[in-house]
This record gives C-alpha cells, structure tokens and sequence, in this order.
C-alpha cells in the first residue's frame, strides 16, 4: 500500500535557487538589440574591421559574455547597415559642404600601397568658422584602369557629382608630380574654371634632382645620416630613447619629412 500511494503521489517541482535565477537567459527584444547592433556596427567602421569578423566564433563568444540575451545578426544584415551608414554619412558631408560660404581647396594624390595596390585619394580642405582648418577625405579609390589624363579628370568629376561640389567653389586643387594629374588642369571639369592647379612643394624640392640648390640639400641630408656611429652614443649620453635614424625613400615624400622629424628628435 505505502509503494502504490508513494507511486500515485505527484512529483514536487525542483526548487529554484538564487544563481539560477540570475543565471537565466533573457531574450532580448529588437528595440534592445538595435543600440548594441549599431555599437558593432561602429566598431568595425573605426577599426576597418572585415564584416566577416561578427561570424568569428570567438568574437560571438565574447559577445555572449557581455551579453548572454543578444544574438547577433548575419554578415549581409551588417553589410546593408553599412551601406546606410555610408549614405547617411554622405549626405552630412554635403550638408557641411554646401553650408560653407567660402572656397574649398582639393588635394589629389596618387599612391601605392604595401600590396602594391595602387589608389587615388581626394580631400576637401576649408576653413571653418572657427577660423580652423577643416579637412574631409572625400575618396579614397582603387585604380583600376590607366592613369591616364582623362581617366583622372572622370574620377575627379565623379567625386564631385557624388559630393555636389560645383568648380566655381574650388580655389585651387594640389595634386603630385604625375604626369596625369598634371594634365587634368586641360581637360576635365576644372579645365575651364578659375582653379589654380599646384604641385605638392615637398617632392618638387627634395625629389628632383635637377637643379644645383636641390643637389646640395640632398648631399647635407645624406652626410648626416653618416654619422648614424656617433647616434647611438650621443642618445646614451643625453638620456633619450636610442631610435634609428630613418631614411628616405625617392618615390615616398613624405618619408623625408618622417626622416627629418627622426632628426630633429
């Protein structure tokens, strides 16, 4: 009788402590989940993270930690609020542009990267109300095709259709030694405007070789880095970080100007 009675005899419910009442996993809602999705989202635009970084197991790993009720969206989700960023961000930059009273002065500069890419960067420069000097790095393009004049002046006047940006406002454009930029001041959208073209001073000074005066100060800046013997010793002495000198690279100008700060320190 007592086995039959104990069988009939409902189960109790396991009783519930404090950790598993902490512990509990809550779900968060969308309204939740957006400002932390937006935080990632932030994070990978300012540390130029690949998108493919929220799919990481670890990365995920550690997001639960933080959070155990958030679940974080797929790569493409990430990738269309990118776009959105990217055009949200677009038409602030043309706010601010088309806000200004004054002129705007463009820089263009061709370059290589480490992986041999090669890449074009433009940047709007003006001053603010301030009376600051405000900059805004319009584009920075991969190169794709040749570098030719007219290929430079449509990716020029594509950068300032996308911005809204008409030449009667540009000043003047500086741009490098390449024969292509040099030649857009004949064609392309700034060909007929009132816009001083100007070469970078920098790699027109210590770049050419041409002229006597340019020779002498490559020659000085040479004999200097001959007495890299005595640098070591002298940092030892005077109590300063024993740093190498740096050398500067012919097709990188502004290396000489990293070398002559290496220098003055």
């Amino acid at each position: 009788m007592c086995l039959e009675a104990e069988d009939q005899a409902p189960a109790r419910k396991k009783q519930t402590n404090i950790s598993d009442f902490v512990c509990k996993k809550k779900i968060l809602t969308q309204q939740q989940c957006a400002p932390l999705t937006d935080n990632v989202l932030n994070m990978l635009v300012k540390d130029m993270r690949p998108l493919s970084m929220v799919e990481g197991a670890g990365f995920q790993q550690m997001l639960k930690s933080f959070n155990p009720g958030y679940t974080i969206p797929s790569r493409m989700h990430f990738a269309r609020l990118l776009d959105k960023k990217y055009n949200a961000t677009v038409d602030q930059v043309k706010s601010r542009i088309s806000a200004i009273d004054s002129k705007v002065a463009l820089t263009a500069d061709i370059w290589t990267s480490v992986a041999t890419g090669r890449y074009m960067g433009i940047t709007c420069h003006y001053i603010g109300i301030d009376w600051q000097m405000e900059s805004i790095c319009l584009s920075t393009m991969p190169l794709e095709e040749r570098h030719t004049a007219q290929n430079i002046a449509g990716w020029l006047q594509e950068i300032l259709d996308k911005f809204e940006i008409l030449p009667d406002k540009i000043s003047a454009i500086v741009h490098d030694q390449h024969r292509g930029c040099c030649s857009t001041t004949t064609v392309g959208p700034l060909s007929d405007a009132q816009v001083t073209h100007c070469s970078l001073f920098s790699p027109l000074l210590l770049n050419t070789r041409s002229l006597p005066k340019q020779l002498e100060l490559h020659d000085a800046l040479l004999s200097i880095l001959k007495e890299v013997n005595l640098l070591g010793q002298k940092q030892h002495q005077m109590g300063t970080p024993e740093h190498e000198l740096i050398q500067d690279v012919s097709a990188r100008w502004n290396s000489t100007y990293h070398m002559i700060n290496r220098l003055l320190e």
